[in-house]
């Protein structure tokens, strides 16, 4: 298998950690070798691209030349507010300030990438269809 480069990308709170986590499964469950973790420099990236498989990336935030190190592009993205109340009660804010600043900068975030990504997850579809239509993107049964 050649080395293939993930990154997932963009807002909080809309089910990044479990499209990271579901993407490390499906290449584990494939008997591949998975390097995954949080902002992956590109001198680990090259580093651990000959030890293997899959390198798997998971940030919020970056510099879009950053993207530019992956093969694949995933966008997770969820109901607006839904995301901006889960940030609300995990970080135990209940303004309507609070809850602005979340919405605008996940729009924020969402926009910048979307023009970049591979696939856009939606938290609402997660179902078994929708991660086949995943599976499609990163090529694997």
């Amino acid at each position: 298998m050649t080395l293939k480069k993930i990154c997932v990308v963009g807002t909080h709170q809309s089910g990044s950690t479990r499209l990271f986590n579901l993407v490390r499964m499906i290449y584990e469950k494939k008997g591949k070798i998975v390097y995954s973790r949080w902002n992956i420099s590109p001198e680990e990236i090259k580093e651990a691209g000959s030890k293997y498989d899959i390198i798997l990336c998971k940030i919020h935030d970056t510099n879009i030349n950053y993207l530019n190190n992956y093969d694949i592009i995933l966008l997770p993205i969820r109901n607006i507010l839904d995301s901006a109340i889960s940030s609300g009660v995990r970080n135990k804010k209940n303004s309507v300030q609070f809850y602005i600043k979340m919405c605008n900068n996940n729009i924020k975030l969402f926009n910048k990438f979307k023009s970049s990504a591979n696939f856009i997850f939606k938290y609402e579809n997660y179902n078994v269809y929708y991660i086949k239509l995943l599976c499609a993107t990163l090529n694997i049964n």
